[in-house]
C-alpha cells in the first residue's frame, strides 16, 4: 500500500511539474462571461461629476458640469448621434445605420464643487451614405450626452 501512494504521489508531481515547464498555448485561457463587472468609464476618477444638458436648436447644446467630490479633476464630456427608432428602420432599407456616433466631445478640468459650462455648436446630424456622400435625414434624431459610463442623457430633436 506504501508503494502505491509513493507511485501517485511521484505521479501527480510530474504532471504537475510538466504542467509548469510548458509554454502556455494560446488557446488555453478562458474569457469571462456574463455581464462586465463595471460600466465603461467607472471607477477611472478620484472625484465625481454632474452634468445636465438641454438644446435651444437643433444644432446649439449645452451642458452645465459639477464636479461633485472632494478632488480635482477632469470630465471628458461627448456627444454622439443617433436615429430615432421609426427613422432608423427607414433608413436601414437604403443602407446601414450606425447605432450612435461620435459628434464631439469636450474635456473639462474643474476643482471640488467648481461647475462650467460647455457649449456644443453645429452638431453634425449627416450620415454616410454607400456612395460615399453625407446625407441629413428629416424626422427624429437623438443627441447622447454622455460621460462613459452608463448614465446618459438623451434629449430627442427633430430635424
Amino acid at each position: 500500500v506504501a508503494r502505491q501512494v509513493r507511485s501517485n504521489t511521484s505521479s501527480l508531481w510530474a504532471r504537475t511539474l510538466t504542467r509548469a515547464l510548458r509554454p502556455p498555448q494560446l488557446g488555453a485561457r478562458r474569457a469571462r462571461v456574463g455581464a462586465p463587472l463595471f460600466a465603461f468609464g467607472d471607477g477611472l476618477s478620484y472625484t465625481s461629476f454632474a452634468h445636465a444638458c438641454a438644446c435651444s436648436s437643433n444644432v446649439a447644446c449645452a451642458c452645465n458640469v459639477t464636479n461633485t467630490g472632494k478632488r480635482a479633476g477632469d470630465e471628458v464630456l461627448m456627444v454622439f448621434h443617433r436615429l430615432s427608432a421609426p427613422l432608423r428602420a427607414a433608413v436601414l432599407r437604403e443602407h446601414p445605420v450606425p447605432l450612435k456616433q461620435l459628434v464631439d466631445f469636450e474635456r473639462v478640468a474643474l476643482e471640488p464643487g467648481a461647475s462650467a459650462r460647455v457649449a456644443f455648436e453645429a452638431i453634425d446630424a449627416s450620415l454616410t451614405t454607400a456612395d460615399g456622400s453625407r446625407r441629413v435625414y428629416a424626422g427624429g434624431h437623438e443627441l447622447v450626452f454622455s460621460r462613459g459610463n452608463g448614465r446618459d442623457v438623451v434629449i430627442p430633436v427633430t430635424i
